[in-house]
């Protein structure tokens, strides 16, 4: 929640007041954890190719299109983009939720 003066995460400031340091909540630098899925992509491409291949399935998955920008990211055509990460997420779950 942003406060009225434009402070981000204003309500988790104000109930870690005495908690944490001062130093630390005044901070305006802050950023979210960060996960190096670029490198989960590239480092598991042959696994997480045959789990597209499981979109055949998912009747609005265009799966020909998606395995095609798949593997033009990992061939490094075209730049990672988290398109790509959250299909293959979606992709995965959907197959061990829906099918199991």
């Amino acid at each position: 929640m942003i406060s009225d003066k434009g402070e981000t995460k204003s309500i988790f400031r104000a109930a870690m007041r005495g908690i944490v340091p001062d130093k630390v909540l005044n901070r305006k630098d802050k950023v979210g954890f960060q996960t190096p899925e670029k490198e989960w992509l590239l480092n598991m491409a042959h696994e997480l190719h045959q789990w597209l291949q499981a979109a055949d399935i998912i009747p609005f998955i265009n799966q020909g299109a998606l395995i095609k920008k798949f593997d033009s990211v990992v061939a490094g055509k075209i730049p990672f983009d988290w398109q790509v990460w959250r299909w293959v997420n979606y992709v995965r779950w959907y197959d061990i939720t829906v099918n199991h």
